[in-house]
């Protein structure tokens, strides 16, 4: 799939597979013969300039977006129209009043440590993502569920708070990833069911997986997915062009359209990935609302997803997809570029120049963050407002973000295509453990998530929608920008290579052309 400028992607099939290419097989350690004797490559050699510090199944990053579903499985998978098909669970069956749903799950799967997948083990999986210690980005969407129990060695009930909308149940089911309930407090490796079982962890140089010999599923060509952590992009993108590294994750837009030429570039469904500003509303002077409102108004979307993303993407002032049933077009147009009114707001929030500062933090594994603050300075520049720019390694980076330790940092947010509340599993919009207080702080929008998640009917979601929309316009602490695409440069080699709704690479049916 490749890019198509200045405008969305269409939906397609479940997972957007790579197409069918050349000869010869890349890589410079992939000697001997996959399964089948074809002369083929045995490993896939994969390059990425940034990597996991935690491998729990309840870590929902885009840093592990390479790996999470080479280790771990959920129990349905989704197509890119939100079309539901088995995975670990066969089927499941939703109560008429759409207060619980019962769960059937395969019989033939086990986990890489040898231990049975069971009821039992998706249920400590449940109780692991509830934990407010453990749950991380699936803590939220636990909010809904009241309880789990196995009433059966391979049948799970689960119970809702309230009725809740089946495309809320569907998301749950697709969003929980399993581990080995042994292995789930042990951050250091990933131990699920996926077709590829973690072997190795050299941080800084390389990641290592094997194919998982007892996959219940098709067995995978290759026998090994060999990552290389490499220190900066433009050294990744040469070991690419050089034949070291078959698949280049997240390739900058401006090297993809160069290397579509020679390449395959796999497209990341849009929606997906959303970019924002995350402000602080408990520091100055964040916590004046009208400097958050000119924030938003000084967000030049048209300039800032042109100058990152080359085509690849488009600007959006609301947290959804454009498909979302909460978006809102007439509510987007009225949010958007307008230096006047950004201006006016400044005037308004009675602030003094000395008071007009702060710091944007970024991160300097990406440099497309360091581009949006730059355009985000020249813009409150003209309104008075002085922004400077931190730039952080990445570890410190995420972790700051995590914890609430900024002012103002840009940062991608995901499930923006799924149901409306959805984005709760962004710690910024966390209802439980909010990094920036923002459920103490803005008191309404609560209420209005609970709501949203409460309504069953067409005509409730829309009324719940509406006023979920309201409050967080008026809170305005997470002023959105664009669809942030994802990007794959692939050598023509390589076949199969698949990334599933989320923008997850999916690599069991991946192969070399060889």
């Amino acid at each position: 799939m490749t890019r198509k400028k200045n405008r969305l992607l269409s939906a397609v099939a479940m997972i957007v597979a790579v197409p069918l290419a050349l000869t010869a097989c890349s890589g410079d350690d992939g000697g001997g013969d996959a399964p089948g004797g074809n002369g083929a490559a045995e490993t896939l050699n994969l390059g990425v300039h940034v990597e996991p510090t935690d491998w729990s199944p309840s870590r929902v990053q885009t840093i592990l977006f390479p790996f999470t579903r080479q280790v771990y499985e959920s129990l349905i998978e989704y197509d890119d129209e939100l079309g539901t098909s088995p995975q670990l669970a066969t089927d499941w069956t939703i109560s008429d009043d759409q207060s619980s749903v019962t769960i059937n799950l395969r019989d033939d799967v086990t986990f890489h440590s040898g231990a049975p997948f069971n009821a039992e083990a998706v249920a400590a999986n449940l109780e692991f993502f509830a934990d407010p210690d453990t749950g991380q980005q699936l803590l939220a969407p636990m909010s809904v569920v009241d309880s789990w129990e196995a009433v059966g060695e391979s049948t799970l009930e689960v119970t809702f708070t309230q009725p809740i909308a089946e495309l809320q149940i569907t998301d749950l089911l697709q969003s929980w990833t399993i581990g080995d309930p042994a292995s789930l407090d042990d951050s250091t490796r990933g131990v699920g069911t996926g077709p590829f079982q973690f072997s190795e962890w050299l941080p800084g140089e390389q990641i290592v997986l094997e194919r998982f010999d007892d996959y219940w599923g098709e067995a995978p060509a290759y026998q090994t997915l060999h990552y290389r952590v490499f220190g900066d992009m433009d050294s990744l993108i040469s070991g690419f062009e050089s034949g070291v590294v078959d698949v280049v994750v997240d390739v900058p837009p401006l090297e993809a359209q160069r290397l579509e030429s020679t390449s395959t570039v796999l497209v990341g469904n849009m929606g997906a990935l959303i970019d924002q500003w995350r402000l602080n509303p408990t520091v100055p002077p964040f916590d004046n609302e009208n400097v958050r409102r000119a924030i938003n108004y000084a967000t030049d979307r048209e300039t800032l997803v042109e100058a990152m993303y080359h085509g690849y993407s488009e600007p959006v002032s609301l947290p959804y997809s454009q498909e979302s049933p909460a978006y809102d077009a007439e509510l987007a147009a009225s949010l958007e570029y307008d230096l006047d009114r950004a201006r006016e707001l400044i005037e308004t929030s009675g602030l003094s120049s000395d008071e007009l500062q702060a710091a944007v933090t970024v991160t300097s594994a990406n440099a497309r963050t360091s581009q949006a603050a730059q355009i985000l300075q020249a813009s409150l520049g003209e309104i008075g407002f002085d922004l400077e720019i931190e730039v952080l390694d990445n570890a410190d980076y995420t972790e700051r973000m995590l914890v609430g330790d900024f002012g103002i940092v840009f940062s991608g947010m995901g499930n923006g295509q799924k149901y409306p509340t959805r984005f709760t599993t962004n710690s910024i919009y966390r209802i439980s453990d909010n990094p920036v207080n923002a459920v103490e702080i803005f008191p309404e929008y609560e209420p209005a998530v609970a709501a949203a998640n409460a309504a069953v009917t067409e005509e409730e979601q829309q009324a719940a929608f509406r006023e979920l929309n309201e409050v967080m316009i008026e809170a305005m602490w997470v002023p959105t920008v664009g669809y942030m695409p994802m990007l794959w440069a692939i050598s023509p080699d390589v076949t199969g290579v698949e990334r599933n709704i989320d923008n997850m690479l999916v690599l069991g049916g991946a192969s070399s052309a060889g």
